[in-house]
């Protein structure tokens, strides 16, 4: 009987090894009330696997995968453009696994996708709503629910014509002796990208910086730093790896220093020649949060209270450097029960994570840039992404 049990095991265990990985598989993360489907296609050429990626949701626009690997059952495939990555294992029909981007996790299956998912127009564009009411009652509706299945806590605030008309707060009774007002900010991660990008165009259009700037001129110790250009490094083609990547743990806990980080920077080289494709790069950012004080030879927190939030009355939103105090820390749902988590030190993200922020200091700053407040209508045209480009960045700007 032993014996019978244990061949029945190895077969189960081989069943897919000797079937057809090639095709389109399909999935949807969930990301906290709101499924966002994934497709993978999947070719084999000379015994290697290599695989594209698409959401119909988003445009459908073709995503670039850079590695794509199946062993032991185990499927893995990265998008360094998306600073993401997934492990699965194969389950009978389909794969289970987690997909994981910028340092968060969703649980995602992926099954054989049957007949071509094509993209709704309505999803890539959303139709202005003209003068219409704002449904805040649904809002309102939405958000509970939210709440209620302990799904997500946070903050929304909604603009129109430059003025808020809807802001709600929920979930923040759900964490243990955290006290909280409308004045708490949040860590808004890779975010703070876009502010060094708006303060660096600031000091190219004072003439104190070009974007044709060789990286040498800066930091002449970088791998291939006399062929990245600044503007290279704005759209994340410059080549550079990413020093913070997926064993971030590091840069816990403590301050590093910028030595250290400069050090691994050097160390990891570099993974193509400028402008051959794109790669998401902190590395580049942390480069470019330098490049910033240097040439206006002050410190970054100074920089963006002059330049950013002191000019459109932005009052909760600081840099590590000011040492604010009144900020949401980092929470998981364990079971239904909210729970802290370790994060940076985000003296190591300075000027590409370290900014906090709440909603209604982001829309007045969005509001701001695209009403030409801070860089010249033409400026702003520039670092916006070109859908006719193969690139996927603009200068900062998504």
């Amino acid at each position: 009987m032993k014996t019978k049990l244990l061949w029945v095991l190895i077969l189960l265990a081989q069943t897919f090894y000797g079937q057809d990985l090639t095709g389109e598989w399909k999935g949807e993360l969930d990301l906290g009330g709101m499924q966002l489907p994934l497709i993978l296609s999947i070719k084999k050429e000379n015994n290697a696997y290599n695989s594209t990626a698409r959401s119909p949701k988003q445009g459908d626009k073709i995503i670039t995968v850079d590695k794509t690997e199946f062993t032991d059952n185990e499927l893995t495939f990265v998008m360094n453009a998306l600073n993401a990555s997934y492990k699965g294992m194969f389950n009978k029909d389909h794969f289970e696994g987690t997909f994981t981007q910028n340092g968060q996790s969703f649980p995602l299956s992926l099954s054989r996708s049957i007949g071509g998912e094509k993209a709704n127009p309505t999803d890539a564009q959303v139709k202005d709503i003209g003068n219409r009411a704002i449904n805040t009652a649904k809002l309102d509706d939405f958000l509970n629910y939210i709440t209620q299945n302990q799904q997500s806590i946070g903050s929304i605030s909604i603009f129109r014509k430059g003025k808020e008309v809807y802001r709600k707060d929920f979930g923040q009774n759900q964490l243990p002796d955290v006290k909280s007002n409308q004045q708490t900010a949040y860590q808004i991660g890779s975010i703070s990208k876009l502010f060094t990008a708006v303060m660096l165009m600031q000091q190219v259009e004072k003439g104190k910086l070009n974007i044709n700037d060789k990286l040498s001129k800066y930091y002449p110790e970088v791998p291939n730093a006399d062929r990245i250009t600044i503007e290279t490094v704005l759209n994340h083609t410059s080549g550079l790896g990413d020093y913070v990547g997926e064993k971030y743990q590091w840069l816990f806990g403590k301050s590093v220093g910028d030595q250290a980080i400069l050090d691994t920077i050097k160390a990891q080289g570099v993974e193509f020649q400028p402008g051959e494709k794109t790669r998401y790069s902190n590395s580049g950012y942390y480069l470019l949060s330098r490049i910033l004080e240097k040439v206006s030879r002050k410190p970054y927190n100074v920089l963006l209270k002059e330049n950013i939030t002191s000019q459109v009355g932005m009052n909760n939103t600081f840099s590590v450097l000011d040492n604010p105090t009144n900020v949401f820390r980092s929470y998981e749902n364990e079971n239904g029960v909210w729970k802290e988590k370790e994060d940076f030190d985000f003296h190591n993200c300075i000027g590409l994570g370290d900014i906090v922020s709440t909603p209604n200091d982001l829309n007045l700053f969005i509001n701001a840039l695209f009403n030409n407040k801070f860089l010249r209508a033409e400026t702003l045209e520039k670092m916006m992404p070109k859908p006719s480009s193969k690139m996927d960045f603009g200068w900062g700007i998504m």
